[in-house]
């Protein structure tokens, strides 16, 4: 049984500009935990894509899927047969969306990015111009620098990130579309802003659905006035976090 519980908390909200035009929310996010594994994943919706909000959706739940079911695979197998894995099945879902909503693999386009830990051992899977984070040794380090690019494009493979290994002093993960990148993130020196860490000490240590309401509170209040794009974060933290 996984000894380390992990809490997770999330929001995904519509920017101003989505608002105005009455149009949905293009990021979207997902969560999937039972008592082996926990996995978070969060997919932005690109912009030029009508009906990337429905691909976004169902890539974070197709990744959720895929990495609890093939965590330990995921971890031992090369890194380019788990990227083919994950992209073929993904892809796969995605044209038999096309086919359900009669439009092309493009017009579902989104990033996506996921975080998984069983206790021991974690993976994590990076697509696009989303910012990922890992908390370690009470620091909030950059998992990987954003690149534009979808999973619905011709060469995501080349640009597809995958990190994993022994879970040690890791304490958490974080995934943000680039909306709320607008607030947590510094472009110029390519850092984290400190105040992840007293997110992910406070989701440590509130219960769930409280913390919960105060990142949605925080997001409508002072991280969406800052952006006109949609605006999304997820975070998993240890339970015990040091």
């Amino acid at each position: 049984m996984n000894k380390t519980r992990w809490k997770i908390i999330g929001c995904a909200l519509e920017g101003l500009d989505a608002m105005k035009l009455e149009m949905p929310c293009q990021d979207k996010i997902a969560r999937y935990r039972d008592e082996k594994i926990s996995v978070i994943a969060l997919a932005d919706g690109a912009g030029s894509a009508e009906l990337s909000h429905f691909g976004a959706e169902r890539v974070t739940k197709i990744i959720c899927r895929q990495i609890a079911e093939n965590f330990e695979k995921f971890l031992d197998a090369p890194e380019s047969e788990v990227t083919s894995l994950i992209l073929n099945e993904l892809q796969q879902e995605l044209r038999l969306l096309a086919d359900e909503h009669e439009c092309e693999l493009k017009d579902l386009a989104s990033t996506l990015m996921a975080a998984a830990s069983d206790g021991e051992n974690y993976f994590m899977l990076i697509i696009g111009d989303g910012i990922a984070g890992i908390f370690k040794d009470g620091r909030i380090n950059l998992a990987a620098e954003p690149y534009t690019v979808f999973v619905t494009s011709r060469f995501v493979s080349m640009h597809t990130k995958i990190l994993r290994g022994a879970l040690e002093n890791i304490n958490g993960f974080v995934l943000m579309s680039d909306g709320a990148a607008d607030s947590f993130y510094e472009r110029k020196t390519k850092t984290l802003i400190p105040w992840l860490n007293e997110i992910a000490k406070e989701c440590a240590e509130l219960p769930e659905d409280e913390r919960e309401k105060i990142l949605r509170s925080d997001f409508e209040n002072l991280i969406r006035p800052r952006t006109l794009d949609d605006c999304s974060m997820i975070l998993m933290c240890r339970e015990d976090w040091q």
